[in-house]
């Protein structure tokens, strides 16, 4: 099968399931959830190392742009749903970005603090490396990290990333230069072996999720 062009890659966004989550499109009514998410200057300084939302009209303007990137063919974001929390309420959102069918994609996560330590941003990332990987045939997908978020970095290890390196005075913040670690993984080692190992961790049911 060849990869995906960038027509089919884009003509209907992807919904993907797991076990607990559900990724889908974010839409303007999702502002409020949006701006709870990155609305902590603390977190969004300490582990993102970016500016935080400072109202719901620049929340709500986030989600336009996710749409218009999607409609643009720049890349795509999904609004993660968490079964534990209010129905089809937000607890944090997935990005696809600098998307180079079929080379490689960015990938970017947050999660709303109160939702951390519950599994998922695991489960969510491998979500979102098996549409990659296996519908998608992406060849490498990649993120950054701030080289003190270490946490994010213990998490993708588990995940099957491999670290590649400091990006030295990657990220500035505040009238400082920050450094930051590139992560990536490879359709070969993800088909190989650690596809198996998310199954395996729960993180994945054998057929899932190619995305409808």
């Amino acid at each position: 099968m060849a990869p995906m062009t960038a027509a089919q890659f884009y003509r209907r966004f992807p919904i993907l399931e797991t076990r607990r989550l559900l990724l889908r499109e974010i839409v303007p009514e999702d502002a409020q959830a949006i701006f709870e998410i990155n609305g902590d200057d603390e977190t969004a300084r300490r582990y993102y190392g970016e500016e935080a939302l400072t109202s719901y009209r620049e929340a709500f303007r986030l989600t336009q742009s996710y749409r218009q990137r999607f409609i643009e063919k720049r890349g795509l974001f999904w609004g993660i749903c968490f079964e534990e929390a209010e129905e089809d309420k937000l607890v944090g959102f997935f990005g696809l970005t600098d998307v180079q069918l079929p080379r490689l994609a960015h990938i970017l996560c947050h999660v709303a603090p109160r939702y951390w330590r519950r599994g998922i941003y695991s489960e969510a990332t491998a979500a979102v490396l098996d549409f990659c990987f296996v519908r998608a045939e992406f060849n490498r997908v990649e993120g950054v990290l701030l080289l003190d978020n270490y946490a994010s970095q213990r998490a993708n290890r588990k995940l099957g990333f491999t670290s590649e390196g400091v990006l030295r005075e990657y990220e500035y913040w505040q009238g400082d230069w920050r450094d930051a670690f590139m992560i990536s993984i490879l359709r070969s080692e993800y088909l190989e072996s650690v596809r198996d190992r998310h199954i395996r961790r729960g993180l994945l049911g054998p057929g899932d999720p190619t995305g409808a």
